[in-house]
C-alpha cells in the first residue's frame, strides 16, 4: 500500500506480525516470529491493524523489531537522483504487551541505542542510487565490491538473505551511509573573454566505514585485519546543473567524480584513557603490526584500481599517503613508525608524504600549506579524476531503469589517503585544499567534453587558472566542506571540528594552484593574474588580526574541552551503541545480558527521577535533587550487596551466585565518584551543561589522583568492548 511515489505504509498486527507495503509493486514484506518473508498477499484491513505508520525507508530488522524512517529532508542530488537525510525514525514490534515485557528490558535498551544513531541526523539514502559505492564503481571501473560503507548492512541481513544474489530485487533493501551529503551550485565562465556562464552542481558525499567503527580513544589505528579506525571515503561529484532536473538535452551531459579518503594512522596503536588531557600513545612494533600495515596498503591498491607493478610494465596510479602528524613530541614515534611501514612495504605505487601542519603553519599562518601542494602535485596528473558522459542510471531501490548510454571517458587511478592523530581537524584542512584544487580539474574536464563525449585538447594554458579563480570565490563550497568536516568530527569525537573557521574563510585553493602550477602537464604560470586581491595568500596573515580569529580560537578551546569530557565520561555508552548497530561484541559476555543490565539501570534511574519530581512538586528543584538521590541509591544498593555477600560467606562458607542486578562495587573510591557521575550530563548543548561537565571532570581528576586510583577505572568504559582491544 504505497501512499506516494516513494513512501509506503507499515502495519502492526499486534501479537502477530508486521506487514510493510512495497513502494513499487503489490508485494508485502512480513516480519513475524517465523522470520522475514515476501508475499503477494493483500495489505491488512484497517480492522486488523493496531498501528499504521507511513515510512520513507526501512532501516533494518532486529529480531522482533523493525526500524523504519518516517521523516526526511532533501540533502543533495546526483543528477536526477535525490539524496535524503533521515531526521526521524520509529521502532515497530509485533510483540504484544505481555511478550514485550518478558523480553524487556534488553529490547528497550537496544532500540534506544538504535534510535540514538538514526535520529542523530547523520544517515543518508537514495531511493534509486546506491550511495555506499562511488560513481566510478557503479560505472564498472573498479574491481572491488564490499559492504564497508553499507552502514545498515548488519541490520539488513534478514532482508538480504531473501535474495543473496540480487539484493536490489528486494525493494525494501535500502543501503544507508553514515556521514554527510550536501549539494551546491557553482557558476563559472568556462573560457576567458566569453560572456557565457555555466552552472555546475557539486555534490559532496562522506561515507563512514563500518569496519573498526567507534569513538575517538576507543578505536585507534589498525586492527590485525588492516582496517583503520575513523575511515571516511570522500567523493566529490560534479555535473551540469540542468541534469539535476532530468534534462538530458543539455549541451554538457558529463559527470565527474573525485575520491579521497581519511583514516587513522595505518599502524596498530592506541591511547588508553587515564583522565589525562592527552593520553600517552602506545604503538605495537612487531611483525603483527607490520602485517596489518601491509594488509591495509594492499587493500587500498585493490579498492582504488591501482595495477600491481608485477602485472604491467608501466604501472598506473598511486596511493599518496599524506601524514600530517608532528615530527616531535609524542606524535614523533607515530610519524617514524608510519614512514618505516611504507618503506618496508617497498612498493613504488604507495608514496609517503609527511607534512607537519603544526610545524609549518605556526601562528595560524596557513600559507605554508602551499609546501604540501608543491610536494604532492606531481602525483595528481597520474591519479586523475573519473569522467563519464550521459545520465547516471538508477542502480538500486524503488525505480531501477534500463541503463542509459553512459560512457566512461577517463577514470581515477589511485587515491589520496590523509591522516593526522584524530584524522579530523588538520586532515579536513588538507582534504579541503585537495578538493578545491581538483574541483577546477573536474569542471575543466566537463567543459572540454564535446557532444560526442570526447575530451577536446585543453584550451588556453591559463584556462585552469581562470577556473580556479572563480572556484575560489565560492563561499558555499568552503562551507559545505567545513560542514562535512563537522559531521565527521561529531561522529568520532563528539564535537564540531577545530579550525572550522579557517576552512570556511581562507582560500586554500588559491595557494594550491600557486604551488601546483609548475607540476601540471600544462603551464599555470599566469594563473595568478586572475586571482582577486581578497583571494591572495596574504589573507592568511591578515586573518590573525580580525575578530573572527579570536572567536575561532575561543570556539576551538570550548570544543577541545568538550571533547575531553565526552571522550572520557560518555564515550563508553556511545561505543556500545556503535557495537550494537554493527552487531560486533568483543567480550565473551552475552550480548543480551549486557543490554539487560544497562536497561535495568536506566529503568531504575527513571523510577527515582519520577519519585523526586513528585516530591519536588514538579519544580526545577528536581533537576538539582535527582542526581543526589540517585547517587545515594547507588551507594545504598552497593553497601547492601556487600553486606549480603559477606553474610553468605559466613553462613554457607561459599560465595553466593552472581546476581543479574547491576551493582557497583562498594569501595571508598566508588562512593566518592558516584555523586559527580550522577550529575555528569550525557551531552553538552548549552553553557550550563558545559559548566557542570567541567566541574565534574575536575573533581574526578583530583579525587582519582588523591586516592591513587588509575584513571582507566574512572572513565566511562563500554560494556561490550575491552579498552585494550585491537
Amino acid at each position: 500500500m504505497s501512499t506516494t511515489d516513494d513512501t509506503f505504509q507499515a502495519a502492526v498486527v499486534r501479537g502477530d506480525r508486521i506487514v510493510i507495503a512495497s513502494p513499487c509493486d503489490t508485494r508485502v514484506l512480513i516480519v513475524s516470529r517465523d522470520g522475514v518473508v515476501v508475499a503477494d498477499t493483500p495489505f491488512p484491513s484497517p480492522s486488523k491493524v493496531a498501528e499504521l505508520v507511513t515510512c520513507v525507508c526501512v532501516v533494518g530488522v532486529a529480531g522482533p523489531v523493525v526500524l523504519v524512517a518516517t521523516r526526511r529532508r532533501l540533502a543533495g542530488t546526483i543528477q536526477r537522483h535525490k539524496v535524503w537525510r533521515i531526521t526521524h525514525a520509529r521502532v515497530l514490534t509485533f510483540l504484544d504487551d505481555h511478550a514485550a515485557a518478558a523480553q524487556s528490558p534488553e529490547l528497550e535498551a537496544l532500540t534506544a541505542a538504535y534510535l540514538s544513531i538514526i535520529n542523530a541526523g547523520h544517515l543518508y539514502y537514495s531511493q534509486n542510487y546506491d550511495l555506499s559505492h562511488s560513481m566510478q564503481h557503479h560505472a564498472g571501473r573498479l574491481r572491488s565490491q564490499d559492504s564497508r560503507y553499507f552502514f545498515n548492512h548488519a541490520l539488513m541481513q534478514p532482508l538480504l538473505a531473501l535474495s543473496p544474489n540480487s539484493p536490489s530485487s528486494i525493494p525494501w533493501v535500502t543501503p544507508l551511509i553514515c556521514g554527510f551529503v550536501g549539494s551546491i551550485d557553482v557558476t563559472v565562465a568556462p573560457e576567458e573573454n566569453v560572456d557565457v556562464k555555466r552552472v555546475f552542481t557539486v555534490t559532496l558525499i562522506f561515507r563512514l566505514s563500518t569496519r573498526r567503527l567507534g569513538a575517538r580513544y576507543l578505536k585507534r589505528g589498525l586492527n590485525r585485519a588492516g582496517h583503520a579506525a575513523n575511515t571516511v571515503e570522500m567523493e566529490q561529484i560534479v555535473f551540469d546543473h540542468n541534469l539535476r532536473d532530468g534534462d538530458v538535452k543539455t549541451k554538457i551531459e558529463g559527470v565527474s567524480s573525485f575520491v579521497q579518503i581519511r583514516g587513522s594512522a595505518p599502524l596498530i596503536w592506541s591511547q588508553p584513557r587515564n583522565l589525562a588531557y592527552k593520553p600517552p600513545i602506545q604503538i605495537v612494533q612487531n611483525s603483527d603490526s607490520l602485517a596489518a600495515s601491509f594488509a591495509h596498503f594492499n587493500d587500498l591498491l585493490r579498492q582504488y584500481d591501482v595495477l600491481d607493478i608485477s602485472q604491467k610494465k608501466d604501472p598506473e596510479g598511486k596511493i599518496l599517503c599524506v601524514n600530517l602528524l608532528d615530527e616531535d613530541g609524542q606524535e614523533e614515534h607515530l610519524t617514524k613508525a608510519y614512514e618505516r611501514a611504507v618503506k618496508s612495504f617497498n612498493n613504488s605505487q604507495v608514496i609517503y608524504e609527511g607534512f607537519s601542519v603544526n610545524k609549518w603553519c605556526r601562528n595560524f599562518d596557513f600559507s605554508n600549506m602551499s609546501i604540501l601542494m608543491e610536494r604532492a602535485a606531481n602525483i595528481f596528473p597520474e591519479m586523475g579524476v573519473f569522467v563519464g558522459t550521459g545520465s547516471v542510471a538508477s542502480n538500486f531501490g524503488v525505480r531501477r531503469d534500463t541503463p542509459p548510454k553512459f560512457a566512461t571517458i577517463r577514470k581515477q587511478i589511485g587515491v589520496i589517503r590523509t591522516s593526522c592523530l584524530d584524522s579530523l581537524d588538520r586532515t579536513n584542512l588538507a582534504c579541503t585544499m585537495f578538493a578545491q584544487y581538483f574541483l577546477s580539474l573536474q569542471i575543466h574536464a566537463l567543459v572540454c567534453l564535446t557532444s560526442r563525449g570526447v575530451v577536446r585538447v585543453p584550451p588556453l594554458e591559463t584556462a585552469l587558472g581562470y577556473l580556479a579563480a572563480q572556484v575560489n570565490e565560492s563561499q558555499e563550497f568552503k562551507r559545505m566542506w567545513a560542514d562535512a568536516g563537522d559531521a565527521a568530527s561529531i561522529l568520532y569525537a563528539g564535537t564540531r571540528a577545530l579550525r572550522g573557521d579557517i576552512v570556511r574563510t581562507i582560500d586554500l585553493g588559491t595557494l594550491a594552484f600557486h604551488a601546483a602550477s609548475s607540476q601540471l602537464p600544462w603551464s599555470l604560470a599566469n594563473a595568478s593574474q586572475f586571482m582577486s586581491p581578497k583571494t591572495s595568500p596574504s589573507l592568511f596573515r591578515r586573518v590573525l588580526n580580525t575578530r573572527a580569529y579570536a572567536h575561532g580560537r575561543i570556539d576551538d578551546a570550548v570544543n577541545s574541552l568538550t571533547r575531553y569530557y565526552l571522550n572520557t565520561h560518555v564515550d563508553g555508552r556511545r561505543q556500545d551503541a556503535w557495537d550494537a548497530w554493527t552487531r560486533s561484541s568483543e567480550r565473551s559476555e552475552s550480548f543480551a545480558d549486557v543490554w539487560r543490565r544497562r536497561a535495568i539501570l536506566q529503568r531504575r534511574r527513571a523510577r527515582v527521577a519520577a519519585v523526586v519530581r513528585v516530591l519536588c512538586l514538579f519544580t526545577q528543584v528536581a533537576v538539582v535533587v535527582e542526581p543526589l538521590v540517585w547517587a545515594a541509591v547507588c551507594v545504598v544498593r552497593a553497601a547492601r550487596a556487600r553486606v549480603s555477600h559477606a553474610f553468605a560467606l559466613i553462613v554457607s562458607r561459599t560465595p553466593p551466585a552472581a546476581s543479574v542486578e547491576p551493582e557497583m562495587e562498594f569501595t571508598l573510591s566508588t562512593v566518592l565518584f558516584a555523586l559527580p557521575k550522577s550529575y555528569a550530563p550525557e551531552e553538552i548543548t548549552n553553557f550550563v551543561q558545559f559548566a557542570v561537565a567541567m566541574l565534574c571532570s575536575i573533581y574526578l581528576y583530583i579525587a582519582a589522583n588523591l586516592l591513587g586510583v588509575h584513571g582507566g577505572q574512572v572513565v566511562d568504559n563500554p560494556m561490550l568492548l575491552g579498552e585494550s582491544s585491537a
